[in-house]
Formats: C-alpha cells, structure tokens, sequence
C-alpha cells in the first residue's frame, strides 16, 4: 500500500516499541518491533508531520505524510 512504511531494523531493537507522534507530541500510533523489517501501516494518518520514535534506543525521526 502507499501508506505502508517500511523499516530496516538493527537485531538489538527486536522486541522494543516504536511510537509515531504527531506534530502536538501526541502518541497516535505504537509497534512492537518483531523482526529486521516492520511495516508500520500509516494509512489511517491524517496529511501532516509526525515523528517516529524508537522507545527505548531514544532516537527520533521526521516524518511526513502526503495523500
């Protein structure tokens, strides 16, 4: 699908959450990362600038999303 996001994961974060936040810091989408790919379906976003967040390796990255 056009929305689908797939992410390259290290071995380490197997197991960890990965948590989307929208432009206001509000959590609106959370995965559990189960493999070296997860999809992260984002077809229910809005259009806009959200934030992808690993939980517990507290790295951030930008997203945006377009229709």
């Amino acid at each position: 699908s056009r929305f689908i996001l797939d992410v390259t994961n290290q071995p380490q974060m197997i197991g960890s959450m990965v948590a989307v936040y929208n432009q206001l810091g509000m959590q609106v989408l959370t995965v559990r990362v189960s493999g070296l790919h997860t999809e992260i379906n984002l077809a229910a976003l809005k259009e806009g600038i959200y934030f992808l967040r690993t939980i517990e390796h507290q790295e951030t990255v930008k997203l945006i999303k377009r229709l």
